[in-house]
């Protein structure tokens, strides 16, 4: 994540960075007190795929979130 950039965002007492792609706007980690809460993926085209919510006792519960599917890509997106 060399080229990546974070951004706190302060509401009360709780602080939430969010890591984002580049200097694009997708979101790839939100972590709040240093423990990631959630992690984004996203398709070449810039579709968002998954959202992995992570828990404090260390598991997780992946979402699937594909709206549209790219023609050429639909295949593999539906593949278990």
């Amino acid at each position: 994540m060399a080229f990546d950039r974070t951004v706190s965002q302060t509401v009360g007492a709780k602080t939430t960075v969010f890591t984002y792609l580049g200097m694009d706007n997708q979101v790839l980690r939100e972590e709040v007190a240093g423990k990631a809460t959630k992690s984004h993926q996203y398709a070449p085209w810039r579709q968002q795929l998954t959202q992995i919510k992570h828990s404090d006792d260390g598991g997780n519960r992946r979402g699937r979130i594909v709206r549209r599917e790219h023609p050429v890509f639909a295949r593999a997106i539906r593949s278990p």
